[in-house]
This record gives structure tokens, sequence and C-alpha cells, in this order.
């Protein structure tokens, strides 16, 4: 086989596994093979058959490590691209013809940081290549646009499958908009419903019902004074309107705490603290120094909460911030996390699950279903969360 990848660094970061003890995608040195290796065989470079090298070979050709190479050959059998035959080899197994008219391909711009969305891209890749359709995880935070035209050019002899949406893009978004009528199935991931194109379908996590769950746990566990850690929105005014309402989220979240506490007839209970973004990094890193010593006086003050909600892995900076405070944890200060993402599984304390993967089963179905059916299926589907007290666990 020839080399999938002319260059990539030396410095690639070791592969880990996750918390739940499975190799997964989320280093981009074996998400980088195993997208290069499934672009081939739907390009038809690799078929049904070949054999590709030995780990060895494809460490020492692509300059990775032994066990980056082992993970990403792991990961394409998991997801059924490749079957390891004892004594023989690994070699591209046999898949599915499509039932429409499209090249047999669904593209995924999808959030690669997995403590945002936990094993999404794992789960979703791994349904998709069962149903016999081959998934490409494409970039949209650098170069999105440039990658998406040069696709758009490929996809006007013969359009994907499907096309899944995360993280607003405009200029990539309006390009994508011709697609449904050539038979593409468009579908959004987390985008508010004033996004969504009529034409495209959309799959959403219940922010709203996941933060008001998440305080009404505090509330009836007697906390009366509820902190919520969240992102600073940055809104500049010469934004489009489309890229304004993409924050509107972050509102969701503060408004579904708000309910919670007004049902419980509350009144100056809601405090709010927001992690600044460094650098490049736009979501605000949760444990640099900065953002700990805000929080950590934030912790100390006289109108302090006594607990916070906030996304699972913004927690890891409350909890320094905590200690720093002089605070037990869950004495007082109960934390409450939001995502259900690997950090959960570790966590002693209680979640609210956005449930990734009853939302990557319910993508894949969008994409997998026969057409005849597809008008028979909801077009926006919102996902309820739920609530996982970890903190009773023996």
């Amino acid at each position: 086989m020839s080399t999938l990848a002319s260059s990539m660094s030396a410095s690639t970061p070791t592969f880990r596994r996750s918390a739940r003890g499975r190799f997964s995608m989320r280093n981009p040195a074996v998400e980088l093979l195993v997208s290069q290796v499934a672009r081939r065989v739907e390009e038809g470079t690799l078929r049904e058959g070949d054999r590709l090298p030995s780990l060895r070979d494809l460490a020492k050709e692509h300059k990775l490590t032994f066990a980056i190479a082992r993970a990403a050959v792991e990961q394409l059998e998991r997801v059924g691209l490749v079957e390891r035959l004892h004594g023989s080899g690994t070699y591209i197994r046999p898949r599915r013809e499509a039932a429409i008219g499209t090249s047999n391909a669904a593209y995924l711009y999808l959030e690669s940081r997995a403590h945002l969305v936990g094993d999404l891209a794992h789960d979703l890749t791994g349904l998709l290549h069962r149903s016999g359709v081959a998934p490409f995880i494409v970039s949209w935070q650098s170069g999105g646009e440039v990658q998406t035209r040069t696709l758009f050019q490929t996809w006007e002899k013969q359009p994907p499958r499907a096309v899944v949406m995360q993280g607003l893009v405009p200029e990539r978004d309006q390009l994508l908009r011709s697609l449904p009528a050539r038979g593409t199935r468009v579908i959004t991931l987390g985008y508010v419903p004033q996004l969504v194109d009529p034409s495209w379908h959309s799959v959403t996590p219940d922010f709203f019902n996941a933060h008001r769950m998440a305080a009404k746990h505090a509330l009836t566990l007697g906390h009366r004074r509820i902190g919520l850690v969240l992102k600073q929105r940055v809104v500049q005014t010469q934004w489009a309107h489309t890229r304004r309402k993409a924050l509107m989220v972050h509102s969701q979240q503060i408004l579904g705490a708000g309910q919670a506490i007004r049902e419980m007839d509350l009144h100056n209970a809601l405090t709010i603290h927001y992690n600044r973004p460094l650098g490049r990094d736009p979501s605000g890193i949760p444990v640099d120094e900065e953002n700990v010593s805000r929080m950590t006086e934030w912790l100390k003050g006289p109108n302090r909460p006594t607990a916070v909600i906030g996304d699972d892995y913004r927690m890891l900076g409350v909890r320094l911030a905590a200690i720093r405070a002089g605070l037990k944890v869950p004495d007082d200060l109960l934390m409450i996390g939001i995502g259900g993402t690997f950090l959960t599984d570790t966590a002693d304390m209680p979640t609210v699950s956005l449930r990734f993967d009853v939302i990557a089963e319910q993508i894949a179905r969008i994409i997998t279903i026969d057409e005849r059916d597809l008008n028979g299926t909801a077009q926006h589907v919102v996902v309820p969360p739920v609530l996982l007290d970890r903190s009773k666990r023996a």
C-alpha cells in the first residue's frame, strides 16, 4: 500500500486508552490514519481483500509509534472496515452497497475534543460501518471552508449519502444547503432551532432540561445558592445574526437553572462565573492558573454558591478552586457535571448525561433508514438528559 499520509510529525502525542478501557479515535494521529485508510477504501485504491502492511511497517511508514499504529488498526477492525486473520494479516472487509443513488459515504464535521462529546465520534463511526456506510471525519476548526469547497467539487458528480455538522460555520453551511435536493441527508448536531434549514434534520442535546435537572437536584438536597460555571461568550457587532444566534445554547443553560429556581419560589439564588478563553483556546481551559484563581475568589465571597453546575470537564478547575478556598467537596460545595463524557465514569459527583450514545444512535438511524421510511422519521430530535448520581456509588 502506498503512503497514506505524506508527512506526519514525529512528535505526535502518545495514544492513551479512554476511561472505559477501550481505544478510541481521540488521538489526532489515530484519527488521521483511520480516516485516510477509510478514504482510500471509498476511492477504490484499497479494495476488498487487500492486505494492510504489518503494524511495524505502518508505524515506520508514517513515522508513528507502534502503539499508535496498533490503536488505529484496532479502531478499523472495531468499526468493521478490516478484519484480522490469525497468522495471516489484516485485510479490507467487504461492505454493502448504498441503497440510494448517492455515494455510500457520510462526512462528519464533529468536534474532536473528547472532553466535550465523549465517545460520540467512536460510537457513530462504528454504527455507520456496521450498516455499510463509510464515515469520514472532516475538520471544521482549521481550514474547514477550503476543505469543504474541495469536497464540494467531488460532490457535484456524486453527492454523499449524508453530511453531519457540529459547530456553526456559516460559510460551510451555506455551501451545503443545496445537497438535500440531490439526495444527501444533512443532519445538524447541537444547533438552535433557528439555524436549522427546513430541508435538514437535527439531533440536539436538551441543554435547557439538563441544567434544570441539575439545579433541581441541588435544590432538593437543600442548597439555596446555585452557581453556574460557563464559557465566556464574546459577541462581535460585525458578526452575522446566525453566529449570534448560535450563542443561544449558552442562554438555555442559564434559563434551565433559573427555571428550577423559580419552581422553588426562590430569589437571588443564582450566581454565574465565566471561564475566560486563553490564547487560541475558545472554550476556556478549566485548570489554568487565571481561571482557577478567579474561581477561588468567587468561592470565597460572602454570597458564594453551595452547589456548582457546569460542563463535567470544568469541574476539574472547580475542585482545585474549592481546595484553595478551604472548602470540602461535597460537604461545603456540591459539584454537578453536565455532559456525560468519559470523565463522569470516574467522577465522584452527580452528573447529568447529555446521552451522546443515544445521539449517535439517532444520527445513524437518520443516515441509514430507507428512503421510503424517512418521511415517517421526526425531522428534529431532542434527546432528553438523565441524572446519574455517581456520588452514591459504594
